[in-house]
């Protein structure tokens, strides 16, 4: 009797550790994909990437007067009237979260928009 239970006590901490060491992996493994995982982008125009820039400054000095200007530039202004559908959504969005302040949520997103437009033209250059 002896035998089968000394027998017993080794085999679960291997079984334990099997279990860790899977986790473990699939833990790297999700983790990873969603690294890799391709985000959705928005290719601005040079007028979009412009307005970016100046969302980027004003978000970052919690301008609200300065938001006001480039929300009503980004309705009125005949030169941003080129701007595609996509363009237009993704800068009136970084104005929403701006003006019901959440200056730090519209800073990432006028900066995960100017990113990826130097990411698409360093794509385009290969």
């Amino acid at each position: 009797m002896p035998s089968s239970q000394s027998k017993n006590r080794s085999a679960g901490p291997s079984k334990q550790r099997s279990w860790s060491i899977a986790f473990a992996s699939l833990v790297v493994l999700v983790s990873s994909a969603y690294w890799l995982w391709p985000t959705p982008t928005v290719t601005l125009d040079d007028a979009g990437y412009q307005l970016t820039m100046a969302l980027y400054r004003i978000c970052n000095q919690e301008d609200a007067e300065g938001l006001e200007k480039v929300a009503r530039s980004l309705d009125q202004s005949p030169e941003l009237q080129s701007l595609s559908n996509e363009s237009r959504h993704a800068i009136a969005m970084v104005i929403s979260r701006a003006k019901v302040g959440d200056w730090k949520d519209a800073l990432t997103t006028c900066r995960k928009l100017m990113d990826d437009q130097v990411r698409q033209s360093s794509l385009v250059a290969r």
